[in-house]
């Protein structure tokens, strides 16, 4: 199992100790897709069993301002570039999303974040 290092609240990081073995990717391509899946099953229970506290929300509005910041860079360094994320931008403000239901910013898990331990699954994020 993995082992918590250290951790920082303000900074939202944690150091935890190195994981060995192989990953749910590797495992799939050595015909071993049972496993993955076994892992990654193991490990979806385990954190859908475990209490989430929430931070703080950030809604359309806030995305977009920072969005109008992020145009701006860009247009700075690449005015083509900039003009396409302006569009975009423009667009996405057009087709803002009810603030109604609770959406998943950053949400990046690949087969390769998972980790055989031997005795259950390591996660890397």
């Amino acid at each position: 199992m993995p082992l918590l290092l250290g951790w920082n609240r303000e900074l939202r990081m944690l150091a935890i100790g190195w994981l060995e073995g192989p990953t749910a990717k590797e495992l799939i391509e050595q015909g071993q897709g049972w496993r993955a899946g076994e892992l990654a099953a193991r490990w979806g229970q385990r954190a859908a069993s475990l209490p989430v506290k929430l931070g703080r929300a950030l809604g359309a509005a806030h995305i977009l301002h920072n969005a109008r910041n992020w145009v701006a860079t860009l247009v700075a360094a690449d005015p083509a570039l900039g003009n396409a994320a302006a569009s975009l931008a423009w667009t996405l403000a057009r087709t803002q999303p009810k603030e109604s239901a609770t959406r998943l910013l950053h949400g990046t898990l690949y087969s390769r974040h998972l980790l055989d331990l031997g005795d259950g699954a390591g996660l890397i994020d």
